[in-house]
């Protein structure tokens, strides 16, 4: 306890030393919603279990590190060390930031600059300040959650992205965070904002990855927010494939308009404590929502997906499956809410968890939720929990499979359910390598 407090202290001298060098901006309504962020951070304090929303996940053993806090962080790094993060085989759009910071000398546009602008957030906030303060903190609500309030006091790293209306965006984004701690325990502070415009479709692809010293630990803490503009579409994937010491609690905020689509792929393969919320709000008619999430985690991995889906209006359509394999010692958390407004008739809503443990060791924590307060809907969610099925197994060992052969044939079938929603021909496949390897399965 000790120590979080510590740290939650340094976060306070952090951030008054952080207002010191802000010289004009200082007085800039982005700032003054920065400083009411901290206070309330400060009045909130860092989540515990005895919060609703954490209850199987505890912070503090990750919080005990005494970590640097990156706010300006020059690269050390090289392309040659962001080699082997990049999509084989994929034109894409790479956006690379070190600790935070976009470096954009490792990174790479290769669509038209009509279609699509990057550039930091402090420099958007510089020259679109209208547009940021229009979108900035509208969608991922600081007042009742800490972290969120943390992370909107130190917004001042990450990316802005803005896709223009009616633009193909044909080459996927690649958003990568690299975070180094090689040298101290880091916790690294990111905020993105994300505008597609009216008809414009685009699909991003983040991943975050660690260089880290055996006794070092990262904690990556991002919030992204996410504009759906009318008839807009999105495919947003999240591949998180990551060291024991490198921890992360990611919060992803979507509002979209009429008959806006929104479809997300979250694959969490290894790291140390990963939180991913996620939440999206159906604001205008004929919004569709498809949230898919596939977590293969083994040793002591705790991976905690909170989703919500928020019908505002009527005739929309939101579907979400996720699936998980725990091993080892690991700990998974399904928390997903559906929520139908008054006004939100003919919706229809489903939701589903399966799990599937593999050892006594292992354990899930599942609460699929729906809240309807509209009468003409058609919703359902469900969850099931439990280890292979026998009669499968001795079917496949009753034609010549070992144990292990067999086992290993049935979880990639499990899991194959969602990687093949992955229209991405080079991601998939990098996906099914990686989980073949985990499962010593042969890929046909």
């Amino acid at each position: 306890m000790s120590g979080v407090l510590s740290f939650q202290e340094k976060l306070t001298r952090e951030f008054n030393t952080f207002e010191g060098n802000l010289n004009g901006q200082a007085q800039s309504s982005i700032h003054m919603l920065r400083q009411q962020a901290m206070k309330r951070f400060v009045e909130l304090g860092f989540p515990t279990i005895r919060h609703e929303e954490w209850r199987y996940t505890n912070l503090f053993p990750v919080l005990q590190h005494e970590y640097e806090i990156m706010l300006q962080s020059p690269s050390q790094l090289t392309q040659a060390d962001i080699e082997p993060f990049l999509l084989p085989h994929t034109d894409a759009n790479i956006i690379v930031l070190v600790n935070g910071v976009y470096v954009q000398a490792l990174s790479r546009l290769v669509s038209s600059s009509d279609a699509l602008q990057v550039m930091p957030l402090a420099e958007a906030l510089k020259r679109k300040p209208m547009l940021i303060e229009q979108h900035f903190a509208r969608y991922a609500a600081w007042q009742d959650d800490a972290m969120v309030a943390l992370n909107t006091a130190f917004s001042v790293q990450g990316v802005y992205i803005e896709v223009a209306p009616k633009a193909v965006i044909e080459e996927p984004i690649h958003l990568i965070s690299v975070n180094d701690a090689q040298r101290c325990h880091t916790f690294i502070p990111m905020r993105h904002l994300i505008t597609i415009g009216a008809g414009a479709e685009v699909s991003i692809v983040e991943t975050t990855s660690t260089f880290c010293a055996e006794q070092y630990a990262s904690l990556t803490h991002s919030v992204s927010e996410i504009l759906l503009a009318h008839n807009a579409s999105l495919h947003l994937y999240m591949l998180q494939n990551d060291r024991e010491h490198a921890h992360c609690v990611h919060n992803t905020h979507v509002y979209q308009e009429a008959h806006s689509t929104f479809r997300s792929i979250v694959i969490t393969l290894s790291g140390g404590l990963v939180r991913n919320t996620l939440n999206t709000v159906l604001a205008g008619h004929g919004a569709d929502a498809h949230l898919y999430g596939l977590y293969l985690v083994e040793d002591k991995t705790l991976v905690d997906n909170h989703t919500c889906v928020e019908h505002a209006v009527a005739h929309c359509t939101s579907n979400e499956l996720y699936k998980g394999v725990l091993d080892g010692s690991a700990t998974g958390v399904f928390n997903g809410k559906i929520i139908v407004r008054p006004h939100a008739q003919k919706t229809l809503a489903y939701q589903s968890n399966r799990n599937i443990l593999l050892s006594r060791a292992a354990s899930i924590h599942t609460k699929p939720q729906l809240e309807i307060f509209a009468d003409d809907v058609k919703c359902s969610h469900g969850c099931t929990s439990g280890q292979l099925d026998d009669e499968a197994l001795f079917y496949l060992r009753a034609r010549g499979l070992g144990q292990e052969r067999a086992q290993a044939l049935l979880l990639y079938a499990f899991a194959g359910e969602m990687t093949e929603k992955i229209d991405l021909e080079p991601l998939r496949e990098h996906v099914e390598s990686v989980i073949a390897a985990r499962l010593h399965q042969e890929r046909d």
